[in-house]
């Protein structure tokens, strides 16, 4: 057990109630726990990183839709490769606009923050796996993002919560607790999702 992150873990406990422990769902495999989900999803597909983010950013918010996670799995991941919002908004792509979610993610992108090169030990899925599984949790499903290589992995990991989470703090708190845990991942991509400064998820 990580002792460390299992003090801050147990200031955050409640937080963590809302995650689903269910069958992990790798790269579009069958979960036990099928919910549906009310987000945002783009209708354009890409093959590669967009580099139209304003043009999604403007989009995106006239495409909420109800999905359940098997489905939604099939959208974002090759070779759909949909970007999207893991919340609910109404209007523009701002805070005020926020008004539910029952998806989170975070970013592995191996990356040195500083150096924006490889980190030396970088994290693996199976990694990821044996650090939830150490604390009775699981994730939805993962997928390799757009910059993923065979010599540097990058991949995204999905949760979903049992109910839709209404409460800004406590979407904030599932979010950081899940930083918290993961502390290798990517912080620029688990900001607010209706940060201006970003287009969300991209395949």
């Amino acid at each position: 057990m990580h002792n460390k992150k299992a003090l801050l873990l147990q200031s955050n406990a409640y937080l963590f109630v809302y995650l689903l422990t269910n069958k992990t769902m790798t790269n579009n495999s069958v979960p036990t726990n099928i919910i549906t989900h009310k987000l945002l999803l783009d209708n354009t597909q890409y093959q590669s990183k967009p580099n139209d983010a304003a043009a999604i950013n403007n989009r995106i918010v006239n495409h909420p839709v109800d999905i359940d996670i098997v489905e939604f799995s099939n959208q974002i991941t090759s070779p759909n490769g949909k970007s999207w919002v893991p919340a609910y908004l109404e209007g523009a792509r701002k805070n005020a606009s926020w008004k539910s979610q029952s998806v989170f993610a975070i970013d592995f992108d191996n990356k040195d923050s500083k150096t924006k090169s490889q980190v030396v030990n970088p994290i693996s899925f199976g990694q990821v796996l044996e650090r939830l599984k150490d604390y009775g949790l699981d994730c939805a499903f993962a997928y390799t993002t757009f910059g993923h290589a065979d010599d540097w992995h990058k991949y995204r990991v999905v949760f979903q919560v049992k109910e839709p989470v209404i409460d800004r703090d406590l979407r904030d708190g599932v979010q950081n607790a899940l930083m918290m845990l993961f502390p290798e991942c990517d912080k620029g991509c688990t900001k607010m999702p209706v940060d201006s400064g970003s287009s969300g998820f991209e395949g």
